[in-house]
């Protein structure tokens, strides 16, 4: 089979955006065809890079953005299918659309609430179902997997442990969509220092270290967050950045030998800790890579979970954008950046802090490193490299089926 119809079942992800979206006015009335492609016009997270680039080879591309609830239960209502008041609606939805759209291949967008199980579930009732793709960039998802997965894994230690549990395992980093570059808006380098992301807040023990760093780097140098805070802005008319003393001694700000492993787990917005002035609303979509272009040094720090690698979405999004990228250190990092060539590393947070200041009082040393970085990923990292390696290895597991 050199072709063939393949499903992306993709989120959203993030609870603030979810909740823009659902306020969002511009939305009501559409149907789901109109709702979807307008989801995917806004660029988040994924958009419609899938299928963009797997259509570009030949390949018949459906997407289901499964948790956004509007979208979703306007699919349910044109196609009368009725969902009891508790129901889970985002599993039954997406199967029913499984099971309507019936493709060769359904490809998941990461091991999230809608997991491989639930398509097992009635994988007899899509009749060309021939194989399910997962793409892993988190370390979770082995519990429910099974043998005759393919799974794409974001990092080389998930896929050296779905490979162990008998999968068919193929290492895919995440990339940069190219076709950003064109919406981007050319300016001079405005803002120092940023972070732009979820601060780990909400999210467990697997983001501690990087909401600890996230709040003393902003006592020690310039840094300002777009930070998605998982509780958000609910109220717009609140002050976006309301500091509130640490109730620690100023010593804490200053104390980096740290040990976060004994630091306590996030319960409070960063927010409401980071100096005044320095936390804005999170952005997404345009607004997001706008403001990684704008930057001329960012921050990234991969959590606690992935095995002292480097290679989330947002080192590729940063160096594509053209932003110099200030990185914790990985153990791959050759198989996909030169370190202080094309990104800068560090290995403690007295050298992040040295480092940053270093290159926000260089600005044109930090510049250089950002266009290395940015022709690095122009050269390697893109999604049209990334998907034609998923091209050729469904094919490959098609025709083995």
């Amino acid at each position: 089979m050199n072709n063939y119809h393949v499903v992306r079942v993709a989120p959203i992800v993030g609870l603030t955006l979810r909740q823009e979206i659902a306020a969002d006015p511009s939305y009501q009335g559409l149907s789901y065809d109109e709702y979807l492609e307008k989801i995917l016009a806004g660029n988040y997270n994924y958009s419609d890079v899938f299928a963009y680039e797997m259509r570009k080879l030949g390949n018949q591309v459906e997407e289901i953005v499964y948790d956004v609830e509007g979208l979703q239960k306007q699919w349910a209502k044109e196609n009368d299918l009725h969902l009891e008041p508790d129901e889970l609606w985002q599993e039954k939805i997406v199967l029913a659309q499984l099971k309507k759209l019936n493709p060769d291949v359904v490809y998941i967008q990461s091991f999230s609430r809608i997991t491989p199980k639930a398509i097992y579930a009635i994988k007899d009732q899509i009749p060309n179902l021939k194989k399910i793709a997962v793409h892993s960039g988190f370390p979770n998802g082995m519990d429910v997997v099974t043998k005759d997965t393919l799974v794409l894994a974001g990092f080389p230690n998930i896929q050296k442990t779905f490979s162990e549990l008998g999968c068919e395992t193929h290492l895919l980093y995440h990339f940069w969509d190219e076709r950003i570059l064109a919406r981007m808006q050319p300016t001079e380098r405005q803002i120092p220092f940023s972070f732009i992301g979820t601060s780990g807040n909400g999210f467990g023990d697997g983001h501690k270290t990087r909401y600890w760093e996230l709040l003393k780097l902003a006592h020690n140098t310039p840094l300002e967050c777009w930070v998605d805070d998982k509780d958000a802005f609910q109220d717009p008319e609140s002050d976006a950045n309301p500091f509130v003393e640490f109730p620690l001694k100023e010593h804490f700000y200053k104390d980096l030998a740290a040990d976060y492993s004994q630091y306590p787990k996030p319960t409070s917005p960063l927010r409401y800790l980071l100096p005044r002035g320095t936390a804005h609303r999170p952005v997404y979509g345009d607004d997001f890579f706008q403001t990684l272009h704008d930057s001329l040094v960012t921050f990234q720090r991969h959590t606690d979970t992935m095995y002292s690698e480097i290679g989330a979405m947002r080192v590729f999004q940063a160096t594509g954008a053209g932003a110099c990228l200030l990185t914790n250190d990985g153990d791959n990092m050759t198989d996909l950046f030169e370190r202080d060539t094309e990104v800068v590393t560090y290995s403690s947070l007295h050298e992040c802090i040295e480092k940053a200041n270093y290159l926000i009082d260089n600005p044109e040393k930090a510049k250089e490193i950002a266009k290395k970085g940015q022709e690095r990923t122009l050269r390697s990292h893109t999604a049209k490299e990334r998907y034609a390696e998923v091209h050729d290895i469904l094919q490959k597991a098609l025709k083995r089926s």
